[in-house]
């Protein structure tokens, strides 16, 4: 990825900062092709943008901008601004539906699939669920150029079931490879409890692999993040996915369908999302809140454009 974005969610906290596709919300800086905080964000990368990926049914007060803000303590982690993103899955969009969930997404306005790619980003639960809440970064389908044909790629969060017995992450934070249960669903050999009103820190990395399966490297609440050594041992290192592509993230809440029954794990969730950074280092994607790309790095961020269509894909 060339450059960098940042979401702090510096939006109204009223029905003009619901994350709808008619309020056309595209704050933050660097959603573009080059990452460049200085140039306007593109258009189409407008949270839950149908062109990125579909938004949920309805446009009910589930998906929202609310205050104040999250916030987390580090060694070289910056101040939050703004507000923050609340997903709730707890609110049904009308028309409500069994297995109703609520999403949100948007454009990295890159398709990113070589070198190494990190990310950020801070986390809460608002209520005690096992249910599915996820920060979740697509891919074009295989096989298809259509804006809308998207396939899930890698999540980070809490994976649940409605299924009493079987809560694949019992409530921790951990990994969740191209949308498949139980097989693609990654604990931590030490689990983090998602838990509720706990603002967690989460740090990511991809490393690209053009001949087989991509590494992914995840901190959770690391103490000092002045650089990726300083951030210490990672909570997951996971090399046994194929992940093809990246160019959108959706943060998800679920599930209507689960709000029956006295079991624990079935209640839907809802949970907050705020400071989302996005970069092709560790200093544009955990740090930074204005990143400019070297003139070298944007030149060759358009040569590798030019050069796509020509570029071998990976099988």
């Amino acid at each position: 990825m060339s450059g960098g974005a940042y979401e702090g969610f510096n939006y109204p906290a009223d029905s003009t900062g619901e994350l709808v596709v008619g309020n056309n919300l595209a704050g933050g800086g660097g959603w573009n092709a080059t990452g460049d905080s200085n140039l306007p964000n593109n258009a189409s990368s407008r949270w839950a943008d149908a062109s990125a990926l579909p938004a949920a049914a309805g446009t009910g007060p589930a998906k929202k901008t609310l205050y104040p803000t999250l916030s987390y303590s580090a060694i070289g982690y910056p101040v939050s601004t703004g507000g923050k993103a609340t997903i709730d899955g707890t609110i049904a969009n009308p028309p409500a539906a069994a297995g109703q969930t609520n999403n949100v997404s948007r454009n990295l306005q890159q398709l990113v699939d070589t070198g190494t790619f990190y990310f950020s980003y801070l986390t809460d639960k608002n209520v005690n669920s096992a249910r599915t809440t996820t920060l979740t970064f697509f891919g074009p389908a295989v096989g298809t150029t259509a804006p809308g044909n998207q396939a899930e790629r890698f999540a980070i969060g809490q994976i649940g079931t409605g299924t009493a017995g079987n809560a694949q992450l019992n409530g921790n934070l951990g990994l969740y490879f191209n949308n498949s249960q139980p097989g693609g669903v990654v604990p931590a050999a030490n689990p983090i409890p998602y838990g509720v009103d706990v603002t967690h820190l989460i740090v990511g990395r991809v490393d690209w692999n053009p001949t087989g399966n991509e590494t992914v490297t995840l901190w959770v609440d690391p103490l000092d993040v002045t650089s990726e050594a300083s951030a210490g041992v990672p909570y997951i290192v996971n090399s046994a996915f194929e992940l093809t592509s990246i160019n959108s993230i959706r943060l998800f809440a679920g599930n209507q369908a689960a709000a029956v029954g006295t079991d624990p794990i079935k209640p839907p969730v809802s949970a907050d999302f705020d400071e989302i950074r996005v970069g092709g280092n560790w200093n544009a994607a955990i740090k930074s809140t204005a990143f400019v790309p070297e003139p070298t790095a944007a030149l060759l961020a358009l040569a590798g454009l030019a050069g796509l269509a020509a570029r071998r894909r990976k099988s």
